[in-house]
């Protein structure tokens, strides 16, 4: 069956296909609210989406930034979706506002943290500093 469609064919279908079967099992999650029988499976979805290095435009206005936004599903507390454009990076949070009320403090927090991982990373590559190689993976004989 693949020769005969070819896999192109294939991929598309999966790349159509499972958004559509993904959203309509969403819906009667919701609609059955199976969220309130039992602990969420998971209550964040951590996201980082790398946008285009080069300027977008519409209708002839440049873009200046892109705010990002994910998912949030039922009985989940979080969503931190990370994007970047051009040179710098936007963070978006969507939150159930029940379960995380000081969204605004977590997105507080994010400038002293980034500042912090940028110090770390120049310290890596101040002289003297010598990383350590990975070890290899033992060979299977």
């Amino acid at each position: 069956m693949h020769d005969d469609i070819g896999g192109n064919t294939l991929q598309e279908w999966a790349d159509l296909a499972s958004p559509a079967i993904f959203s309509r099992a969403m819906r009667v999650y919701s609609n059955l609210r199976l969220a309130d029988r039992h602990r969420p499976i998971h209550n964040l979805v951590i996201s980082n989406v790398p946008g285009p290095p080069f300027p977008l435009y519409f209708a002839g206005a440049r873009l200046v930034a892109i705010y990002p936004m994910g998912p949030i599903f039922d009985g989940a507390a979080l969503n931190l979706t990370v994007m970047s454009y051009l040179d710098h990076v936007d963070f978006g949070f969507l939150v159930c506002r029940e379960l995380v009320p000081d969204v605004d403090d977590l997105a507080a927090a994010v400038p002293d943290a980034l500042a912090e991982l940028v110090k770390a990373a120049e310290a890596l590559d101040r002289p003297g500093f010598s990383r350590v190689a990975p070890r290899s993976a033992p060979s299977r004989r």
